[in-house]
């Protein structure tokens, strides 16, 4: 029976990002993939990121132990509503009220609501069922 060569997990710190991309520079983009059990275009995908790696290590203290680049997922569709709603959430907590996740999707609804006067907003809690769409 062979053993498999399955590769780890390329959840790395920015740290060791570095480590992995150095090693390509010096040795190999192959022996990187090896050492570091990473995958060949993820070792290629970090080399092309080695500016913003190192940038982001050197900006803070804590930036070595980040494990990914700002700037990912989807841009928000109303960021008043986004920033109404975080001013609302830290006066709550500064009160010691309670804030959970329930709390702030009814103030997002109710706060878009008094604003356009439609109901064009929805506020999702879980994605919607097959059947429904």
């Amino acid at each position: 029976m062979s053993k498999s060569k399955r590769r780890g997990s390329s959840n790395l710190i920015l740290r060791n990002k570095l480590k992995v991309t150095k090693h390509a520079k010096d040795i190999s983009i192959h022996g990187a993939s090896d050492k570091f059990k990473v995958g060949l275009s993820t070792v290629r995908q970090w080399m092309r990121q080695e500016k913003q790696l190192h940038k982001i290590a050197e900006s803070s203290p804590g930036g070595k132990f980040k494990k990914r680049l700002p700037g990912g997922g989807r841009r928000l569709t109303f960021n008043d509503l986004d920033d109404q709603l975080a001013a609302w959430g830290r006066e709550r907590k500064s009160k010691e009220l309670r804030v959970s996740r329930r709390i702030v999707q009814q103030q997002a609804v109710r706060t878009f609501n008094s604003e356009k006067d439609t109901e064009d907003f929805k506020s999702v809690t879980h994605p919607p069922d097959q059947n429904t769409i």
